[in-house]
């Protein structure tokens, strides 16, 4: 039988992905279950380089063993070379336009005509160079540090030489759309619900420095108010921070993140923050900032922007203040973490699915008592009042939470394909909850159960029903009228939508009217659709046409719907015209 809890309270951001060991208990640093680690990215890539990239950008078409789905071939190119070529040519991806930022390549001129490039080009990476006295060429690009740079431009100040991470040097971490990347665990700024207006109590969370209330311990002894790394219970920095509370970081290898790479280094909640570049977007990069501002802290930082407007400080019967800037600083965290997504973060650590209030504590915000507790804080000696205060979410009940996704076992597949079994797999894709009756005005119990949504590059949105799912797993039916492109892949559960992957549907390389061969001028007429992807002029090792095997000698013409070819040899029995992302036969018909 389901177990449900109706209402449980919990707090603050979980960031990291799914495993069945814990790191500590209690924490910190918080066990390492759901999205991204807390680390810091740009130190991975100093000391592993691009290796780190493949941690979660995975080279291979199918991963974890699942089977592969029936109706797609197996393809030639890998997973990462197919998203990097959708870059380049008709219907490419943005256009094909460089953007900059991390996706500046590293030849800016690939036609050498003396202006920089708008448009992406097989040579703007696919840099030819020199080999050895006896010549020879070598085609530097699997480095991904060639082209994933940090962007130092505008002349914008970076104190303390901080670089912003590849992820957050792009155009969506300018518009702060956090939620983008990240799903329903960050949400895009003030995508949420807003900050509470109301004023701050003693269960109102604190990102950090936040004293407790009393050192003592109850009668039981089971919640007490000592300091965990320094730090008190009702603090984020409770959990979200390096074992010992110091900068150097805590060592954890129980993160998938880790596995196969070794252990990655935890760190303190504002390192992570910082780390990410973020507070060093200006004014000229992002629209969420006013022209010619500094940097972006003022998008967290509470204490930048002061009180409200006519609020009154608190004071005692001595007119001190009792209150403080420091109270109100987790409404800057909460324009990103707002309420109701985080109450709706929870790992399934045993795969059983979640019940709020029913798991074992420190894998999320919304499973025990006790991350209420560490992350609210309050007086032992009011802790019966405390937890029933705890019991009754008042708005913000346990509802859907999100789901992990992990793989898929097909991240690309040719326009026109459809099939019944995409699988996803990961965790937390049901879980117990209560949905609101509005016939009735009451809070009643609700199973949760996911399905997958489809995101085009142009925000178009397709729902696709499962045909099973379960807690760990979900197999759906892929329609074959999807058009070519890139989509982001979610699974959807209430109103939460997990962490994305990304899947490619390949232009498809078609025949049209029947090839002709003309023997006396031996030149092969191709009609069809879907020729020009990525071919730019001249035959290579993955774009060309042959007849019986042999290149074309002469191509006279090759357009996106037309190919005109000459084989001296004369009237081939079988042509092949081949792009990046397949080939196609034909016989042609000799006059």
């Amino acid at each position: 039988m389901r177990r449900t809890h109706l209402s449980i309270i919990g707090i603050v951001l979980l960031a990291c992905s799914t495993i069945t060991a814990w790191a500590v208990v209690p924490p910190p640093p918080v066990n390492q279950n759901l999205g991204i680690p807390d680390t810091q990215f740009q130190l991975l890539f100093d000391t592993v380089g691009s290796d780190t990239c493949k941690r979660c950008h995975r080279p291979d078409d199918l991963v974890h063993g699942l089977p592969q789905p029936t109706g797609i071939p197996m393809l030639k190119k890998s997973y990462l070379p197919t998203r990097h070529h959708l870059h380049v040519g008709p219907g490419a991806l943005r256009g094909g336009l460089i953007a900059g930022g991390p996706e500046q390549p590293p030849s800016m001129d690939a036609d050498n005509d003396g202006v920089e490039d708008t448009h992406y080009m097989c040579l703007s990476c696919h840099i030819i160079m020199p080999v050895g006295p006896d010549g020879g060429v070598v085609e530097n690009h699997r480095n991904c540090f060639n082209c994933h740079i940090v962007n130092l431009a505008n002349g914008d100040p970076r104190p303390d030489n901080q670089p912003r991470t590849v992820h957050h040097d792009t155009p969506k971490a300018f518009a702060a759309e956090c939620g983008e990347c990240h799903g329903y665990l960050i949400r895009s700024l003030d995508a949420g619900l807003p900050a509470p207006t109301w004023l701050p109590s003693i269960i109102t969370p604190w990102p950090s420095n936040k004293d407790a209330e009393d050192d003592t311990t109850n009668d039981l002894g089971e919640y007490n108010n000592i300091s965990s790394a320094g730090t008190f219970p009702g603090n984020c920095t409770f959990c979200h921070n390096s074992a010992d509370g110091n900068s150097t970081g805590t060592l954890d290898d129980t993160s998938p993140f880790s596995e196969g790479f070794g252990a990655i280094t935890i760190f303190q909640n504002k390192q992570n923050h910082h780390a990410t570049g973020v507070p060093w977007i200006t004014g000229a990069e992002s629209d969420k900032l006013p022209p010619g501002a500094v940097n972006a802290c003022e998008w967290c930082h509470f204490d930048v922007l002061g009180f409200p407007d006519g609020y009154v400080v608190r004071t005692d019967a001595d007119g001190n203040p009792i209150e403080s800037v420091e109270t109100w600083a987790i409404r800057g965290c909460q324009r990103c973490h707002d309420i109701p997504s985080l109450h709706s973060i929870e790992a399934d650590v045993a795969g059983d699915g979640i019940v709020p209030g029913g798991e074992a504590p420190y894998n999320g915000h919304v499973g025990n008592q006790d991350n209420c507790w560490g992350c609210h804080g309050f007086n032992p000696e009011g802790a019966p009042d405390a937890q029933a205060y705890a019991m009754n979410m008042g708005d913000y009940p346990v509802r859907a939470t999100v789901a992990q996704l992990d793989v898929m076992n097909a991240v690309m597949w040719p326009q026109g394909t459809g099939f019944e079994n995409l699988v996803l797999a990961g965790h937390g894709f049901e879980n117990d909850g209560v949905e609101w009756d509005y016939d009735n005005y009451m809070w009643i119990p609700r199973y949760y159960m996911p399905s997958v949504q489809l995101t085009d590059q142009d925000g178009n949105v397709t729902i696709l029903e499962p045909t099973a799912s379960d807690k760990n797993q979900i197999t759906v039916a892929v329609p074959a009228d999807l058009p070519a492109g890139s989509y982001n892949v979610q699974v959807k559960k209430g109103d939460t939508l997990s962490n994305p992957l990304q899947a490619n549907i390949l232009p498809s390389i078609t025949m049209g009217p029947p090839a002709l061969c003309f023997s006396k001028y031996r030149i092969v007429f191709l009609r069809g659709k879907g020729f020009n992807e990525l071919y730019r002029g001249a035959p290579s090792s993955v774009t060309g046409i042959t007849g019986d095997g042999v290149d074309a000698d002469v191509i006279y013409f090759w357009k996106d719907d037309m190919i005109a070819a000459l084989f001296l040899s004369g009237c081939p029995t079988e042509v092949e015209v081949t792009n990046v992302f397949g080939s196609v036969k034909a016989t042609p018909i000799v006059w």
